[in-house]
């Protein structure tokens, strides 16, 4: 499968499964246990960023 840029992975459907490649802009961890983490994941493509 190749890579999905962030642009179409915004206008796609969510629960898909897909691969993207660009930058981590920001992370943020749960102070709960478990260990959870949040990145903003940008390419370039547009202006919003995608949260995984």
């Amino acid at each position: 499968m190749g890579w999905v840029k962030v642009r179409d992975a915004l206008a796609g459907e969510v629960g898909s499964a897909l691969t993207l490649r660009g930058w981590v802009r920001t992370r943020r961890d749960s102070k709960a246990d478990g260990g959870l983490s949040f990145i903003q994941l940008h390419d370039g493509t547009c202006f919003d960023p995608i949260q995984v």
